[in-house]
């Protein structure tokens, strides 16, 4: 099979030599426990006005987050 790019020395995306030899990025993806103060405090950090398809805002989130923020931080630890 040719190579994409023509070099015949690097195998081309749909080959079986480039998915065993193609290298995975050294940092892993992982998860991790989250809690209110992390949760508020990124959503301090949205910068955006924009209201969401559900007609929510930041700042409606901000205003509501003593009521509300130990529900959404537990559904981000759930997800």
């Amino acid at each position: 099979m040719q190579s994409v790019s023509g070099d015949n020395n690097e195998p081309d995306q749909y080959s079986p030599r480039f998915v065993t030899d193609t290298q995975l990025p050294h940092e892993a993806f992982e998860f991790s426990y989250t809690n209110d103060n992390e949760v508020y405090q990124k959503l301090l950090s949205v910068k955006s006005t924009a209201i969401g398809a559900d007609g929510i805002s930041i700042s409606m989130l901000l205003y509501s987050c003593p009521i509300i923020l130990s529900y959404l931080t537990h559904i981000l630890i759930i997800v």
